[in-house]
């Protein structure tokens, strides 16, 4: 077969895309193929190579006319540690295809496929969520290139433009959770302009990392530098990136991050503040988000992966495929990728074999993870604890204390920087956090070089009486500390009381009192802390 595609990989590779011609035709290609998404873009694809140039090589295979012009481009990279063919953009890329004229398609698609089981026979590619309208003529047609590709249907939940009525009632059933969120402060729905964007991220990521490492145990900003890198690059260079937040006066309690083009917005994450999860604000954002983009004629896609806010949300579904380009059986047996897929597909066997899996697989976890193996076994109560009455003077809150200035108060930014231990996971300690805010409880934290050194979470008086925390050993309506801690290279009773005094100069001005109570675990952690301006320790209340 005679070649008509180039191949420019590595220097070559980022001289082409520094091209304005190329780049030129390139945007060119992009809006005459039917199937491309913004994923597919320059602005997207050479932001992604340049930030991750140390960890992976560009590939960029594309197809030229007799008069110069572009008929079709795949951009892919291997990993500089792996070896691993992929997508440009990997993981970070939602869509994954390549670019072709319509008269062009069949003959670049077969000849890449061919050239690359000629180039790299012993690589797996996976090109995952094929967009749905993909001419796939060329690979269902030829034989031999049914034979080295596999596809995985899956789908994708969107918001259509015929969907206003269903979303104006969505808005109205939650009118009441909008009304409790105004009583709060001033509720207001922003875009962020690009030239903002770097400076509102820094204090919205964070909102996304935390739920991430409950749910899953994952930090993908935590993790990879690179990635905040990227979507900063993005939004520099280009208008593909959308962000927008839900802010009760200045304080953001939802963020949503997409990427936008050819009449679709993508979702990329969002987040929310746990301290206002009983608002329902990242339901509510979502809602208005998709007001807005169905007046502007667009789509809101919510993209692939099974997620009950998504089914929620969709009012449409369109079938995805992932291709899997297997050129080789020694490559299937070497690819982790495949091992995978063949893995997916021995569970699927062993599904329809045992009658109750669920069940089955709880039995046989069920004890490693420390819960009960029996449903109808339920789990131990945690041990109650009691607290100790603390009685704190007010006469000098007034004074300005430079100490307390480094103590921040509800910051989820500071929480994800918790150094896990053999004692306690990163997972673990945020999960734990959760629990505390779930029982109404603010958070006061203190940082050293980026890390987290201390945190400590009362529960205001207030909020004490709900029934998980009533019956505590001290007087209804008392503040109580649930959780403490501190880093094992800090002096924990010394933050520990610079905490409670934080506490007691922010709430004794509320109160107008000169006395506060708190409550104090009556345990061996906590016996040996003198709180300064305290009387005689009472005894706890019965």
């Amino acid at each position: 077969m005679k070649r008509t595609i180039v191949i420019s990989s590595d220097e070559n590779a980022f001289n082409l895309i520094s091209e304005p011609v190329f780049l030129h035709q390139w945007r060119d290609l992009c809006e005459a193929c039917s199937w491309g998404t913004v994923f597919q873009s320059s602005d997207y694809v050479k932001a992604w190579y340049e930030t991750f140039r140390e960890r992976f090589i560009p590939v960029i295979l594309s197809m030229a006319g007799s008069k110069g012009q572009l008929r079709g481009l795949f951009t892919l990279a291997i990993s500089r540690s792996t070896g691993q063919l992929v997508y440009a953009g990997d993981i970070y890329a939602e869509y994954q295809v390549w670019l072709a004229r319509e008269d062009a398609n069949d003959a670049f698609i077969s000849e890449v496929l061919d050239l690359l089981r000629e180039k790299w026979p012993r690589k797996v590619l996976v090109l995952k969520y094929l967009p749905p309208r993909t001419d796939l003529g060329p690979i269902e047609k030829s034989n031999w290139i049914k034979n080295i590709c596999f596809f995985r249907p899956s789908s994708r939940p969107l918001i259509g433009l015929d969907a206003q009525q269903r979303v104006d009632q969505s808005l109205k059933s939650k009118q009441v959770k909008l009304n409790r969120l105004k009583r709060m402060g001033a509720v207001t729905f922003i875009e962020i302009k690009c030239d903002e964007f770097a400076e509102i991220f820094e204090h919205a990521w964070p909102l996304y990392e935390f739920r991430q490492i409950k749910q899953y145990g994952s930090s993908p900003f935590l993790r990879d530098a690179d990635l905040k890198r990227l979507w900063v690059a993005v939004a520099k260079h280009s208008d593909a990136l959308h962000m927008s937040v839900l802010k009760v006066d200045e304080t953001i309690v939802a963020w949503f991050l997409g990427l936008q083009g050819n009449g679709y917005l993508h979702l990329l994450s969002m987040g929310y503040s746990p301290f206002y999860s009983r608002h329902s604000p990242a339901m509510l954002h979502m809602l208005m988000l998709a007001k807005r983009l169905i007046q502007e004629r667009r789509v809101f896609d919510l993209t692939p992966g099974g997620s009950i806010y998504k089914d929620q949300l969709a009012t449409a579904h369109e079938k995805t495929l992932t291709l899997y380009f297997i050129p080789s059986l020694r490559s299937a047996i070497e690819s982790q990728q495949t091992r995978d897929l063949a893995g997916r597909a021995v569970k699927r066997l062993v599904r329809v074999a045992v009658k109750n899996p669920s069940r089955a697989l709880a039995a046989a976890l069920g004890r490693r993870r420390g819960e009960a193996a029996d449903p109808d076994n339920p789990r131990p109560r945690e041990h109650e604890i009691r607290f100790r009455l603390h009685k704190l003077n007010t006469a000098d809150c007034a004074r300005h204390d430079e100490r307390l200035d480094a103590v921040r108060k509800n910051k989820i930014a500071d929480l994800i920087r918790y150094e896990s231990t053999h004692a306690q996971s990163l997972r673990d300690f945020v999960s734990e956090a959760w629990h505390f805010i779930d029982q109404g409880a603010d958070v006061y934290t203190l940082m050293r070089k980026d890390r987290l050194a201390a945190s400590c979470w009362i529960v205001s008086g207030e909020r004490t009486a709900s029934a998980e925390l009533a019956n505590s050993g001290v007087p209804a309506g008392t503040a109580l500390l649930v959780g403490f801690y501190v880093h094992a290279d800090e002096d924990g009773e010394k933050i520990l009381i610079m905490f409670i005094e934080k506490w007691r100069n922010e709430i004794a001005p509320v109160l107008k009192t000169t006395e506060l109570n708190i409550g104090i675990p009556e345990t061996d952690a906590f016996r040996s802390i003198h709180v300064s301006g305290e009387s005689a320790p009472q005894m706890p209340v019965t």
